[in-house]
């Protein structure tokens, strides 16, 4: 059974090489997390992948999006306080 894996920040640039090898060398299912997604980001594997918008500041948004996860990559480094919130 594949994992799901959640990428905090996913239009960044690590984040999209991150998405990148693992669309490419694994089968686990991507839910992509980040402000105003929709709009950075283009879709590769609509079965895979699914994006959110949302800020690290919206506790109840980020907490949806934790649910049935395996893994978690935050790639932000941007704010104590929503660091704290993501923890």
């Amino acid at each position: 059974m594949p994992k799901n894996v959640l990428i905090l920040g996913a239009a960044g640039q690590i984040s999209q090489m991150l998405l990148t090898n693992l669309l490419n060398d694994t089968d686990f299912n991507l839910k992509l997390y980040g402000r105003n997604l929709s709009n950075r980001i283009s879709i590769k594997d609509v079965s895979r992948e699914t994006a959110i918008d949302g800020d690290f500041s919206d506790k109840a948004k980020l907490v949806a999006a934790m649910e049935n996860v395996d893994v978690i990559y935050l790639n932000s480094m941007e704010s104590v306080a929503n660091t704290k919130t993501i923890v």
